[in-house]
């Protein structure tokens, strides 16, 4: 049996750095181990459905900062999930997201967000000689915290790259049986 689920794990490193202004950063330290999956939806061409776990280990520094509107600053667990329409030359995305103190402090403090938006794939041309797929995504972000409502918008540039090819290491052929 087939699985098909593509899977990532990984650890996102926030810190800030020299002394930035007040209101560019939350004076944090972030380290946030996650595990992805996703997969194409076998009856529903384009369609894709993902989910993502993460813990957001928080740690205070000597920055002075300012949380975001619903920003828990805190340790937290936080789930996600949504999915991906690929018809065309822009992807569209839809993803939802919770995230809670409950689990891991004394404060109880909850996060919602919903998330609209749009992939870019660039084309190699933009990419700077790059053999790597570089994505350029926008998305609206309504969310709900312990602040109220919020509505914001982001952008993000991800660039995908096979460590094998960098590193000068060549693919061997599979056997022919």
């Amino acid at each position: 049996m087939k699985l098909g689920w593509d899977t990532s794990v990984g650890i996102d490193w926030l810190r800030p750095l020299g002394p930035p202004p007040v209101d560019v950063t939350d004076g944090l330290r972030h380290l946030m181990p996650f595990i992805s999956i996703a997969r194409p939806l076998e009856h529903h061409p384009g369609w894709h459905v993902f989910a993502g776990l993460s813990y957001d280990d928080v740690t205070r520094t000597t920055t002075q900062g300012q949380l975001d509107k619903n920003e828990l600053g805190d340790d937290s667990v936080n789930l996600s999930g949504g999915v991906l329409y690929a018809r065309g030359p822009l992807p569209y995305t839809l993803e939802a997201t919770y995230g809670t103190t409950r689990l891991t402090s004394a404060v109880h403090r909850d996060g919602y967000s919903l998330k609209p938006g749009v992939i870019w794939v660039i084309p190699p041309k933009y990419t700077l000689g790059s053999q790597s797929k570089w994505l350029l995504g926008l998305g609206l972000r309504l969310s709900h915290g312990p602040d109220g409502n919020d509505i914001g918008l982001s952008a993000k540039l991800r660039v995908n790259f096979d460590f094998k090819r960098l590193l000068g290491i060549k693919k061997v052929p599979a056997a022919v049986p």
